[in-house]
């Protein structure tokens, strides 16, 4: 396992850095390797770098994590799906994912015992999303093998059957909403739309806007505004940004890689930033309403892959994706590859 050089992150962090990667003895992503750090424990949630969580080349789901070292879970991924993990307030994270062996929801934490089977079925090809609260709890989205949208938390009695059927191929978002609650993005199987749904109020909303088959939605919310808005590959190929106030949509007129999902990030301070594979050249780009609406940031992206993009509590923003070398990189503002490699068909999932 080999650290990248740079981190990006604040310079108190770096002793602690240098401290780990000694202890990290260099392995391939078929080694387990867990290095932990106290004093990086015990750092503040906005002083912490961003984790990932990715599928390896060895289908097993590893953490990167530039705070204490990373971690081969040796818990299998089933193929043609990919990870989500969401990062707590006090530092801790949780990861959602469907198994290679039973094709359950499962959830890691690196203090349930390394994982927990929820016993619940998933479709194939599908992958869960999380998010985690402001205090705390964490709420999972996933689309279950009967081929609704379920809605899994520790204290709902392990799911619920929402009765919305979500489009094959197809994987929901989730976000919690600086007010309380959570909302819901999925392609509406019958529709084929982008469609809205909070599960703590039940309030249901299709915004009519097609959405291209077999791709996911990314949405995020403000911690300023408290709103939120919702990023999707439309039925044009473009780039869709889709808030409650701004008539329902905008269309960025960017082109989007085929079977390629954008992802989105809310600043503390205020505004968004997406990221997403230009359907030209298959470079990851960056979007947001203040930079002339592209970026090309001149790296390549991995075919029928999807960006991770989050918010560090320190400022900025953090991209996740894999490279055509197969290793997982973190883009902020320069590329950092951590030379650790990704299972193909699959995309890492980045949280702050």
């Amino acid at each position: 396992m080999r650290l990248p050089a740079k981190h990006h992150r604040p310079l108190a962090l770096s002793a602690i850095a240098s401290i780990v990667a000694l202890l990290i003895a260099a392995a391939g992503p078929a080694s387990a390797q867990t290095a932990t750090k106290s004093a990086a424990a015990s750092a503040t949630k906005s002083s912490l770098a961003p984790v990932a969580a990715f599928k390896a080349n060895t289908g097993i789901l590893w953490i990167y994590n530039p705070n204490v070292g990373n971690t081969n879970t040796r818990l299998g991924v089933r193929s043609n799906t990919s990870p989500a993990i969401a990062v707590s307030p006090n530092g801790s994270y949780e990861v959602s994912f469907q198994d290679s062996t039973l094709h359950h929801l499962w959830i890691y934490t690196p203090t349930n015992a390394g994982n927990r089977d929820t016993g619940e079925g998933m479709a194939i090809g599908s992958s869960p999303a999380i998010a985690v609260s402001t205090t705390g709890g964490y709420v999972v989205a996933f689309l279950a093998s009967n081929g609704n949208l379920w809605i899994y938390t520790p204290t709902n009695a392990g799911n619920r059957d929402t009765g919305f059927s979500v489009a094959p191929g197809s994987s929901p978002a989730i976000v919690a909403l600086p007010g309380g609650g959570y909302e819901v993005a999925f392609e509406d199987a019958q529709t084929g739309y982008l469609d809205l749904y909070n599960p703590t109020t039940g309030a249901f909303v299709s915004t009519s806007e097609g959405m291209s088959p077999t791709t996911s939605p990314a949405i995020a919310a403000s911690p300023s505004s408290g709103g939120y808005e919702v990023a999707f590959q439309a039925n044009t190929g473009h780039l869709f940004v889709y808030t409650p106030t701004n008539a329902g949509h905008r269309d960025t007129g960017e082109g989007m890689a085929a079977a390629t999902n954008p992802s989105i990030a809310a600043a503390a301070t205020g505004g968004y930033e997406g990221a997403f594979q230009a359907a030209s050249g298959g470079d990851l780009y960056i979007y947001t309403p203040t930079n002339a609406g592209q970026r090309d940031t001149g790296l390549s992206m991995q075919p029928l892959s999807s960006p991770s993009s989050t918010a560090p509590g320190y400022g900025g923003y953090e991209v996740a994706f894999q490279a055509p070398s197969g290793h997982l990189c973190i883009y902020t503002g320069s590329n950092q590859d951590t030379g650790l490699g990704m299972s193909n068909l699959s995309s890492p999932s980045v949280s702050s």
